[in-house]
């Protein structure tokens, strides 16, 4: 065969490999099995292990409760599930989290939103994060379809004391 040939399918089969490697989880932990959606290996690391549901992991700067809510796209009842247990046990901190795209799990629910059902996903964040008035107004920002609204809101939150 031809060098190039062979360079190349090496070059795509190490890619292949390097790739295969970095979506493994080489230590499950506690995102690994919320995105999952192992809630007895969740309860296991919290209850039993004392895992910190509200930790920031330096790879893509999320948490579990960003995991949690990936996990609601995919299996909306297993996922809503996981995001109430997070939060029952301390992942009010996570909320508002940003991670490397600057999402929080509140921006995540949001993209989630399908219909009225999925109010209550957004509710439980809503209530127990409580998000501050800037995050809440670029989240509406992000949602308005009408780029006057999103102006308006920017401007109203510029000139209102914040709460």
């Amino acid at each position: 065969m031809n060098k190039k040939i062979i360079i190349m399918l090496l070059t795509l089969f190490i890619s292949t490999i390097t790739l295969d490697l970095f979506s493994m989880d080489l230590e499950p932990d506690l995102r690994t099995f919320a995105r999952r959606g192992d809630m007895a290996r969740v309860k296991e690391l919290v209850q039993e292990n004392g895992a910190d549901v509200s930790e920031i992991h330096e790879d893509w700067d999320t948490t579990a409760l960003h995991s949690a809510i990936c996990l609601s796209l995919r299996e909306k009842e297993k996922g809503r599930a996981m995001v109430k247990y997070l939060l029952q046990h301390g992942a009010q901190e996570s909320v508002c989290v940003r991670d490397q795209r600057s999402l929080t799990p509140l921006h995540m629910a949001l993209k989630t939103w399908k219909s009225e059902t999925d109010i209550d996903l957004l509710q439980m964040l809503l209530e127990s994060g409580r998000p501050s008035k800037e995050l809440l107004v670029e989240l509406i920002c992000d949602r308005a379809k009408d780029p006057a609204i999103a102006c308006l809101l920017r401007y109203l939150l510029k000139t209102r004391p914040s709460s």
